[in-house]
């Protein structure tokens, strides 16, 4: 996927296929749809975590503007990861607590 047009694209052709597929399976007020949220980002370090929550929001949206469709979200800015001590600080960290 180049861009987030494109991945709109994509899933906005799943969620047709799935409604015209379905349209014989609806009974009374029962009718199968999609909503769903998309992102993309061009960070290879981007957390899967940060994207799947992005792609959360925009599938809120989708729902809360009516459902059957697609909504897209913004690539999130990453998150620095919290630094990782070394065996060596925290073990210095230990004796200087517990002096």
């Amino acid at each position: 996927v180049g861009d987030i047009g494109e991945a709109k694209t994509i899933a906005d052709r799943v969620r047709r296929n799935f409604v015209a597929a379905a349209a014989g399976h609806a009974k009374d007020d029962l009718v199968p749809s999609v909503s769903a949220g998309v992102t993309i980002s061009g960070d290879p370090d981007m957390p899967v975590a940060q994207l799947l929550a992005a792609a959360d929001q925009a599938l809120y949206r989708a729902k809360a503007n009516g459902r059957n469709r697609v909504e897209c979200a913004e690539a999130p800015e990453p998150v620095a990861p919290a630094p990782v001590e070394s065996f060596g600080e925290r073990r210095r960290w230990r004796k200087a607590a517990n002096a």
